[in-house]
């Protein structure tokens, strides 16, 4: 497996510094608190998942994340019901 592959059971966790709960992947080898969030930009997702529809590089050679609320927002929305239903979750990095 590369770096950071693998299965990993999620819950939701209140992050204070962006406000809102997010889905929070629980024993991730070597880390803590990663989160699957919002985000445009990824070298500021601090090893966090940032899903989007698409994914692009600029002319400056930054990586950007396209449309990742209309992902992620029906992902956490998604995630909230299972675990309201009593079922869980799991995320699976490859």
């Amino acid at each position: 497996m590369g770096h950071g592959e693998g299965r990993y059971r999620v819950t939701m966790h209140y992050s204070p510094g962006f406000k809102r709960w997010q889905p929070h992947l629980l024993d991730v080898p070597g880390y803590e608190y990663i989160m699957i969030r919002l985000g445009n930009w990824i070298h500021n997702s601090k090893g966090c998942l940032m899903p989007g529809r698409t994914y692009s590089i600029t002319k400056g050679g930054a990586y950007q994340v396209n449309d990742s609320a209309k992902v992620v927002n029906p992902l956490i929305k998604e995630i909230n019901n299972a675990l309201e239903r009593g079922e869980e979750v799991w995320c699976e990095v490859v």
